[in-house]
């Protein structure tokens, strides 16, 4: 190895640690993401179980079912969406 490929590999290597560590964050706050939107579904199912089974057993679609779910959780993320991206805002002093 010469002199300037090792300045270079130098200079390079904090750009290289930055960058491996936002990857690294970014991975985890998209798998806290996944596990949230998860969650949000979930507790939506579980608190309209008896509802979801009463419209199946009157003949309801499993589409209409599953665009009800699906709705109601979408609602949920986008008000969580919200209501944190208002909080980060005022934490970091935009607004």
């Amino acid at each position: 190895m010469d002199a300037s490929s090792a300045r270079r590999r130098d200079s390079t290597t904090r750009e290289r640690f930055t960058s491996m560590l936002l990857g690294t964050f970014t991975g985890l706050a998209l798998l806290l993401a996944a596990i949230g939107l998860y969650g949000v579904v979930t507790q939506v199912v579980g608190q309209r179980t008896g509802e979801i089974g009463i419209r199946m057993a009157l003949g309801a679609d499993r589409s209409r079912i599953r665009s009800l779910v699906l709705r109601r959780g979408a609602l949920a993320t986008t008000a969580g969406i919200l209501v944190g991206a208002a909080l980060a805002m005022a934490g970091l002093g935009v607004v």
